[in-house]
């Protein structure tokens, strides 16, 4: 990585004091930025996609591990052990994956800790320089990912120690957001943690998450436009129902009635999940800010003794900058990844109704949501730290043109276009995420007799259409029990 020199306190003339060499004045007076051609998962994301859709997961994660040190170095390890984790998961290399998921849990907890002091450290270079925290859905969902895949294992203490984990972040995240803000609980999330409490027998736990999915797919409704799946509420009135009459009516008072959902003797459950789509994509979104707006924000942000020096340096050279000169600053935006596949139907042993799946986890339209209830913070920073930058430049080519040197208007005139080219090359959104995580989460339920069952699906399109088929060879069904099979299409 090749840095830029930074302005030292006390080190460099003042520009408009005295006569000095311009040289002199214009390798202090240079913006204090990082540039960021440095390493970055971006360069090898589109090899990465390429293999989730032809579904070689090994040889995705074969080349994760070539570019741990080149790509997913340093600042971006938590995405290389998420996206490691990931991969390993739809390849069922279950134990494997976990063992990545559980690096990805401690790094990302120890950034978030730590996030407070960095964002303050990092405020006057591009956000790409700091290290990737992780957004708020990405570590709900590494939780879920992990707790299937000790479900898948045969781990059910280790499952249920993962829901855990992932109830006491969706309290923390509660606390400090609450329902309208940023991402602040997850609606499959409950689902999940309700059906693996109520396997181990924990009913009391079971009914408390599955009112929690009740509520929270409720108030999500319109921000995600995902639906109450329709066994959730037949689910959650049979384990009230199980505990007493008075949790089966006050379930019932707040819910409303619905049949309870009983097994046949001698049947048990499989639970299809349907990872469809692949997540969408940050791209950058450029726009031109008038400096006088821009230079507005500058006071807003708490920052580190080093950029208060530079701060004061750019405030200098503000005062002689005209309030309709714009700079140019980057945003991200996600774009969404077109497939073909809009859901799936599924049936056992080749005959019987299908049953279509229900879409219980729009990953897109969360993580659309959760920058967009962001994004008056990311605009306020990256409009106040280009502010900075432009002003900095100004100083720097003013210091150079009061100088004494005889070439001082020619070397003026290279700093300012100098300036502009650094300041366009460096400012560029943080497009960092996790790449490997499906856009949708579909689930069909389907009781069936003990035994072994193969599943066989149909992909639709949007229309209804039939684009794709597919199926499970083997699932072995568990009076009484339920069972977790997981297919995935990322076209």
């Amino acid at each position: 990585m090749r840095r830029v020199p930074r302005v030292v306190s006390g080190s460099c003339p003042a520009p408009g004091r005295g006569r000095h060499s311009a040289a002199a004045v214009a390798s202090c007076l240079v913006i204090p930025v990082v540039l960021c051609a440095c390493a970055s998962p971006n360069r090898v994301n589109k090899q990465i996609a390429q293999h989730l859709i032809s579904g070689d997961y090994a040889a995705g994660v074969s080349l994760l591990e070539t570019e741990k040190e080149r790509s997913f170095g340093g600042k971006n390890a938590l995405l290389y052990h998420l996206e490691r984790g990931m991969l390993l998961h739809y390849d069922g290399r279950y134990a494997e994956s976990n063992d990545s998921f559980e690096l990805a849990h401690r790094i990302s907890e120890d950034l978030y800790t730590r996030s407070v002091s960095a964002e303050a450290a990092t405020f006057l270079v591009n956000d790409n320089a700091r290290p990737y925290y992780g957004e708020n859905f990405e570590r709900a969902l590494a939780h879920m990912f992990s707790a299937l895949n000790y479900e898948a294992l045969g781990s059910t203490d280790e499952a249920l120690v993962e829901i855990q984990r992932l109830n006491f972040l969706l309290r923390r995240l509660g606390d400090e957001g609450g329902y309208n803000n940023t991402y602040s609980d997850d609606s499959f999330g409950h689902y999940l943690a309700a059906m693996f409490f109520e396997a181990d027998g924990q009913l009391d736990e079971a009914l408390i998450a599955y009112k929690k999915a009740l509520d929270s797919y409720r108030v999500h409704r319109d921000a995600y436009g995902v639906e109450t799946p329709s066994l959730l509420l037949p689910q959650a009135t049979a384990v009230a129902a199980q505990l007493g009459s008075s949790d089966l009516r006050e379930l019932q008072r707040r819910y409303g009635r619905a049949r309870p959902r009983l097994l046949p003797e001698g049947f048990g459950e499989v639970v299809l999940l349907h990872y469809n789509g692949r997540a969408p994509e940050k791209i950058d979104v450029f726009v031109d800010v008038a400096f006088g707006e821009g230079w507005a924000y500058v006071n807003r942000f708490e920052v580190d003794s080093e950029s208060r020096r530079q701060v004061a340096q750019a405030s200098m050279a503000a005062t002689s900058i005209a309030t309709a000169e714009s700079f140019r600053v980057a945003f991200p935006k996600y774009r969404e990844v077109p497939h073909a596949i809009a859901y799936a139907e599924v049936r056992a042993d080749g005959s019987g109704e299908a049953v279509r799946a229900e879409l219980v986890e729009d990953v897109g339209a969360v993580a659309v949501r959760d920058l967009e209830d962001r994004m008056a913070r990311i605009r306020v920073k990256a409009i106040a730290r280009a502010a900075i930058k432009y002003a900095l430049n100004r100083g720097a080519v003013e210091a150079v043109r009061n100088s004494d040197d005889p070439n001082a208007e020619l070397l003026a005139a290279a700093l300012q276009i100098g300036g502009s080219i650094l300041r366009n090359a460096t400012e560029v959104a943080d497009k960092r995420g996790w790449l490997a995580i499906p856009e949708e989460i579909w689930m069909a339920i389907l009781a069936l007799p003990a035994g072994d069952h193969s599943l066989s699906l149909t992909y639709r399109n949007a229309a209804g259409a039939p684009v794709a088929t597919g199926g499970i060879e083997k699932v072995s069904v568990r009076p009484g029990e339920r069972t977790f099979a997981i297919v995935e299409t990322m076209r």
